[in-house]
């Protein structure tokens, strides 16, 4: 069994809150992958202790 649909025409107004709609999405969207890009390459690279004595102090927490 199909099932049948009534098609009008979507008013301007439904044009209108569809692209405020998609606006609004496009835009969170964007701002999301901005601040996510923004967050990986901010980050730094870790490095190695170069002694012992500064592996000993980073276990423990001393400086």
């Amino acid at each position: 069994m199909k099932a049948r649909y009534l098609r009008f025409e979507p008013s301007r107004s439904d044009d209108l809150s569809a692209a405020l709609v998609s606006g609004a999405v496009a835009v969170g969207v964007g701002v999301v992958t901005f601040y996510f890009a923004r967050l990986l390459l901010s980050r730094e690279v870790m490095s190695e202790p170069r002694e012992e004595e500064d592996l000993a102090v980073a276990v423990r927490g001393d400086e």
